[in-house]
């Protein structure tokens, strides 16, 4: 938490810059399949295969970041690389 101390005509007025979580935070890293459930900021950290649905996203306010990492099936019936289906 970041606090300025401002001095307006004789008054010092005290102020409080406050960071949304997101960009106080780093992202979590995540290097296989899961349940995304908390909101928040994921990176992918390697390449990741399913023969399902790899990443199933059950919160509001997630963003995954390949950052250059794919998601691949394996399988006939690969499902869904991400499902965030009602959220």
């Amino acid at each position: 938490m970041n606090f300025n101390i401002i001095k307006v005509a004789g008054v010092f007025c005290y102020g409080i810059l406050l960071f949304s979580a997101a960009s106080a935070s780093a992202a979590t890293s995540i290097n296989a399949c899961q349940t995304i459930s908390v909101p928040g900021e994921y990176v992918l950290t390697a390449n990741v295969t399913s023969n399902a649905t790899c990443f199933e996203v059950t919160a509001d306010d997630v963003t995954i970041d390949g950052d250059g990492y794919s998601i691949t099936g394996s399988g006939p019936n690969d499902g869904n690389g991400v499902n965030a289906d009602g959220v």
